[in-house]
C-alpha cells in the first residue's frame, strides 16, 4: 500500500519521521535568506536507527543543502529542490533541518511503500 507523506519546518528540528520497513521517494525543498555581508546555510539530515540488515542512505547523510551569500547592502534568497530514495531500514528513519546563519525554510513530500 503506498502511503503520500508530508512535513514542514521554518526553525531547526524534525522535518518528517518514517516508519519501519518502508521504501521512500522523497521531494525536498529548501530556502533561506541572507542579509547584508552574511552567508546562510540550510541543511536537510537523514537519521536512521537501525540495528539489523540494510538502510539507504547512510545515517548522518545531508541529503539536500543551500547556502546564501548576502552582499553588502543587498538581502540574498536562494530556493532549491532535490530528489531522496531510499530505504527507512528496520527502525524507521527521519529528516531534520539545521540552519545556520538566518531564516529558512524546509518542505518535504512524497510517498512510502
Amino acid at each position: 500500500m503506498t502511503d503520500f507523506v508530508n512535513g514542514s519546518a521554518v526553525a531547526n528540528g524534525a522535518v518528517l519521521a518514517i516508519a519501519a520497513n518502508k521504501y521512500f521517494s522523497l521531494d525536498v525543498q529548501l530556502g533561506v535568506t541572507a542579509a547584508l555581508a552574511a552567508t546562510n546555510t540550510a541543511k536537510v539530515t537523514l537519521t536512521n536507527t537501525s540495528t539489523a540488515g540494510t538502510f539507504s542512505p547512510p545515517s548522518g547523510s545531508v541529503v539536500a543543502e543551500v547556502v546564501a551569500v548576502g552582499l553588502l547592502g543587498a538581502t540574498a534568497a536562494v530556493a532549491g529542490m532535490t530528489e531522496v530514495a531510499g530505504y527507512s531500514g528496520d527502525a524507521g528513519c527521519s529528516f531534520a533541518l539545521a540552519i545556520s546563519g538566518g531564516s529558512g525554510a524546509c518542505t518535504i513530500n512524497g510517498f512510502v511503500l
